[in-house]
């Protein structure tokens, strides 16, 4: 999968990684959790397929770029 933007993070993952491998075992509507959720790849990939999504980061910068994801999102 193509890397997305640098967003600063030492463990950044793909939204098209996250996309493709929720999208073979949800169905839209569904809820997902990612307990440690970094910057938050988990909030683009659910909203493109109609999931619900809850993440938990203790580390704050992490948190704040997963807060402005979310916010993008709106």
């Amino acid at each position: 999968y193509p890397s997305d933007d640098n967003l600063n993070h030492h463990a950044q993952k793909p939204v098209g990684l996250y996309t493709d491998l929720l999208s073979r075992s949800c169905n839209p509507g569904d809820s997902v959790i990612d307990p440690f959720c970094g910057t938050g790849t988990i909030f683009p990939a659910a909203h493109g397929l109609k999931l619900r999504a809850t993440g938990i980061e203790l580390d704050e910068s992490a948190y704040g770029i997963a807060v402005r994801r979310l916010e993008e999102l709106k």
